[in-house]
């Protein structure tokens, strides 16, 4: 019951130290057990120490002095700090390799400081620093048995293995250089794949909205405007005749909505239907604003794109005069050459008081977004006599 007592205030006690600082202090068993790197890392460590020492006990002579022995364990040992010391380890190990028999641990500590080493320049020291030890141990120590021979092959194996360890390090230093630049250009290639989602969907977005504005919102315009008429009618013949018009562009207007949901529904669907250049004539009466035509000869095939942002450009234009200059008279210029078409309008100044009518200010912005995708050109600005002028200018050609 004691024990009982104890645990149960000790866990209280965390319990009441967990809601001071907000940190648990009651072990959890992922805090307690080491992770799968920190486990890779010791298990590399003691498989290079063990590889270093086994080289060692097969070189080792029965005979060994105790300061040869002592070296090569030394430079085994000194194998688990190269990651944080590389430099002091591969100095470390020389005198096992001058003095001792533990070769492949300088040869290990020699392939690590060429791998930790960035600048190349700065690893020639390390293998420079490795054949300079090891040519003169061979060369020119006292008690050696072999002959001249031995000696040479063994500086030669020396030089060798330092070269290689060097190479190797050099090598995996280019493999993780390769695979960081692979790294980035794949995180490019997703960031340029993205931005050209973004952009498609803001494309998108911008065709479609120009769709809205170009099929429903001018007819909504000239219905608000004809019931403004209507409301102000002086017989009922007149009240009547707007009541048709309004009847008539509220037709229209739900058919051109449906046709917009069934695009936006099935990609499959029947487009918006595209207007050709002699509907003109039609879509300034519709819209009821005093308009005197100049055409001229038009080419003889326009493509549909064109034909239909000169049609929207006209209505966009005439609606704006009727919403915004009362009793102005306007004039379409329809003009062309070998390879381009253009289309100006320009309207008189205003001679009654416009009437305030809900405007989102994105028809002549949807006419330059339109003409931009067609390769033209659109300009709107005030005249000298205080009209407005609109021109575009479309290529037959792309």
């Amino acid at each position: 019951m004691q024990t009982y007592g104890l645990a149960g205030s000790a866990l209280q006690r965390n319990v009441r130290l967990n809601e001071r600082t907000g940190y648990s202090c009651t072990p959890t068993r992922s805090a307690s057990l080491p992770s799968w790197r920190v486990l890779r890392a010791c298990a590399t460590h003691a498989a290079v120490v063990v590889v270093a020492a086994l080289e060692v006990s097969l070189r080792l002579p029965p005979d060994a002095p105790v300061s040869a022995v002592a070296c090569s364990a030394l430079a085994c040992a000194v194998l688990l700090a190269r990651d944080s010391y590389p430099r002091a380890t591969l100095l470390a190990t020389m005198p096992g390799m001058v003095l001792g028999w533990s070769q492949l641990a300088t040869v290990i500590a020699l392939g690590h400081v060429a791998y930790r080493t960035s600048a190349p320049h700065r690893a020639y020291a390390a293998p420079a620093l490795v054949v300079l030890a090891a040519v003169p141990a061979w060369l020119v120590t006292p008690g050696f048995d072999g002959g001249w021979r031995e000696r040479v092959l063994g500086t030669g194996t020396s030089i060798l293995l330092a070269a290689g360890a060097y190479a190797i390090g050099r090598l995996a230093v280019q493999c993780r250089a390769w695979r960081e630049r692979a790294g980035e250009a794949a995180e490019l290639q997703e960031q340029d794949r993205q931005a050209h989602q973004r952009s498609a969907r803001h494309e998108e977005r911008a065709r479609l909205a120009r769709e809205m504005h170009d099929v429903v919102a001018h007819d909504i315009t000239l219905i608000t405007m004809q019931a403004n008429v209507l409301e102000s009618a002086p017989t009922l013949e007149a009240a009547r005749e707007s009541g048709f018009v309004i009847h008539q562009l509220s037709s229209r207007t739900l058919n051109e909505l449906r046709s917009v949901i069934s695009m936006l529904r099935d990609n499959s669907a029947e487009q918006p239907r595209r207007h050709r250049l002699d509907e003109l004539a039609e879509l300034a009466e519709t819209i009821g604003v005093p308009v005197h035509m100049q055409p001229t000869t038009p080419p003889e095939r326009v493509p549909e794109d064109v034909s239909t942002a000169i049609y929207r450009t006209v209505q966009e234009s005439l609606i704006n005069v009727r919403k915004h200059a009362p009793g102005a008279t306007a004039t379409v210029r329809l003009g062309s050459d070998h390879d381009s078409v253009w289309v100006e309008i320009r309207n008189s100044p205003a001679t009654a008081p416009a009437r305030k009518v809900p405007s989102g200010g994105y028809g002549l912005a949807g006419l330059a977004e339109r003409a931009m995708q067609l390769d033209g050109t659109f300009h709107a600005r005030s005249i000298d006599d205080g009209g407005f002028e609109v021109t575009a200018l479309y290529p037959l050609r792309r």
